[in-house]
């Protein structure tokens, strides 16, 4: 069952991940993969709401193997960087996993190598696991914007929102255009009930990403909260043209309509829902019957 905010609406994030391109309380939806940057589904996390903008692999590139590692050690590690590369790209996380235990033991001090363990466990989420390994990463290499952002994102996936929020803010920091990381950055606020910090960070979100339909349907439900409702309805409709389907957010556009009195716009979102998702028409039925 989905939970929602207070003002009635569904949180949607990101697509899942920062991987790394460049995805009442509420929990981080992981979409199927391919369907805005999500991760593989039947994660296990309850209750989902938020979905992350992109998914939390940020790829890595030949920018990131020059800066990263010793220069002598470069070229040694060039066909793990290479293999690596070949294998989240073709998403297979266990061979990708078990690379990365090489890679860590015969170059402990090598950021990426831990950085793409990390990678690994967050795929098969075990996001337990992800944390430590992403610190690792960190250890070896502060500077690492994509790092600081999948680390927030397990934070995220955990429910643990407080601890998601500094790695988020760093990744930020760090990289002022990574608008992955200001979606999911935005997408935490809401969850914490920091909307006028939510709204800030999804604006920053969508200017620079303005084709993340999560992005935009979580400025939605921060401008909701806030009873900007017009601004909110506004939000919804940009992710609803950049994503015809997105059930959660046709969800939304149906209660911001109730809210502003708007019955026939209502009842039209309500026969998207149906025709998106049965299962979902029907929870937002009994939530729209509740006064």
């Amino acid at each position: 069952m989905l939970t929602v905010l207070g003002a009635g609406l569904w949180l949607l994030l990101p697509s899942t991940r920062a991987g790394m391109p460049d995805e009442g309380t509420v929990a981080f939806l992981r979409p199927p993969i391919g369907e805005g940057g999500a991760v593989a589904e039947g994660s296990g996390v309850p209750d989902a709401a938020i979905q992350l903008a992109e998914y939390s692999e940020s790829p890595f590139r030949k920018s990131d193997v020059e800066r990263g590692g010793t220069p002598a050690a470069d070229q040694r590690e060039l066909p793990y960087f290479e293999q690596a590369i070949s294998l989240e790209n073709a998403k297979e996380w266990k061979r990708l996993h078990d690379l990365s235990v090489k890679w860590t033991g015969v170059y402990p001090d090598e950021g990426a190598a831990w950085f793409f363990l990390g990678l690994a466990y967050e795929n098969l989420t075990e996001y337990d696991k992800a944390i430590p390994a992403y610190r690792a990463a960190i250890q070896r290499r502060h500077d690492f914007p994509k790092a600081w952002c999948n680390l927030g994102t397990c934070y995220a996936f955990l429910g643990r929102y407080s601890d998601a929020v500094t790695p988020f803010q760093t990744a930020v920091q760090q990289k002022d255009d990574f608008g992955r990381a200001w979606s999911d950055l935005g997408g935490t606020y809401v969850e914490l009930g920091r909307y006028s910090d939510a709204v800030t960070a999804l604006e920053k979100a969508t200017r620079l990403r303005p084709d993340f339909p999560e992005a935009w349907c979580n400025l939605g439900t921060a401008y909701a909260e806030l009873k900007h409702y017009d601004k909110a309805i506004s939000a919804t409709k940009k992710a609803l043209r950049l994503k015809p389907d997105y059930g959660e957010a046709w969800c939304n556009l149906a209660t911001l309509y109730k809210a502003t009195g708007r019955k026939d716009e209502m009842a039209k979102a309500c026969e998207k829902v149906r025709a998106i998702d049965p299962k979902l028409e029907k929870e937002l039925s009994s939530k729209l019957q509740t006064p």
